[in-house]
């Protein structure tokens, strides 16, 4: 744990093996807050939490926002980067940096679930059914996909909520716009965790599928659960624990509910013959 007398000059910082989050370099029994490899510097309320942070900003932080081609691309590479590495951005987000990268990362990335969306549902819709390439581009784009991003959207947020609580982060958000900063990165790269599964199980195995449509609001809660858990650098008390287990069996609960948003089969409604 970390040392309550951290100022003094005299008594270490840490009393344990703690690993610098820029350059992994042991801080055990430095006498003050500042990294000797790398520089970095940490804060009185990271050290007497023992969660240290490497605020970096994001390969879309740094683009140009009025060049609609970088934030199309880098938001797509911050996207699976974000969904592949979720602990990272609980871990080293830069929770200072500017507000307009974040609101295109939300916006752009609901975009790109669903354009994935719609592109896996449209090739499920061709290879199972008789509908007719527009047909099925139609179905997938105006039915299948806005679903699959509702579906996944509310264990999502659950995940930023938790992110929020300071036992989990260890440290203080200190306001709305950092808690912003960390939903916008954080809610379409764990979404894709859902949208993906189910988009490969409708083209694979599709009534398998359909019939498991819970299954991917259920894969986020359970990717954002592990994620929150990883981005700890010390074990939550008993009562804490014992709280993030409760909202994971709720949103269990609810998952069973949010799956049946979904449609049932994979065949064109009516609305598409009539039009």
């Amino acid at each position: 744990m970390a040392v309550e007398s951290s100022e003094s000059a005299d008594l270490p910082v840490f009393d344990r093996d703690v690993a610098c989050p820029c350059c992994g370099y042991n801080l055990r029994a430095l006498t003050t807050p500042r990294c000797p490899e790398c520089g970095l510097t940490f804060s009185v309320a990271q050290i007497r939490s023992g969660v240290l942070r490497w605020n970096v900003p994001t390969w879309l932080d740094r683009c140009d926002p009025w060049q609609p081609h970088q934030v199309v691309l880098r938001s797509l590479w911050e996207l699976w980067r974000g969904a592949l590495r979720p602990g990272r951005l609980l871990r080293q987000l830069d929770l200072e940096g500017p507000l307009l990268p974040a609101v295109l990362m939300l916006v752009v990335g609901v975009g790109w679930l669903w354009v994935l969306g719609a592109a896996l549902a449209a090739a499920a819709i061709l290879v199972h059914t008789v509908a007719s390439p527009a047909a099925a581009v139609r179905v997938a784009a105006l039915v299948w996909a806005p679903r699959m991003a509702v579906v996944c959207l509310p264990p999502a947020l659950v995940g930023v909520l938790c992110a929020l609580l300071p036992f989990v982060l260890g440290i203080p958000l200190g306001g709305w716009r950092r808690a912003f900063r960390l939903g916008a990165y954080w809610v379409p790269a764990v979404c894709l965790w859902g949208v993906v599964p189910l988009g490969v199980g409708m083209l694979v195995v599709p009534d398998f599928a359909l019939e498991l449509r819970w299954a991917a609001p259920a894969t986020v809660l359970i990717v954002a659960a592990v994620a929150l858990l990883r981005a700890r650098t010390k074990a939550l008390r008993g009562w804490q624990a014992g709280l993030l287990v409760v909202v994971l069996v709720v949103m269990g609960v609810v998952m069973w509910g949010l799956g049946r948003v979904l449609p049932g089969a994979l065949e064109l409604p009516l609305w598409v013959h009539v039009g």
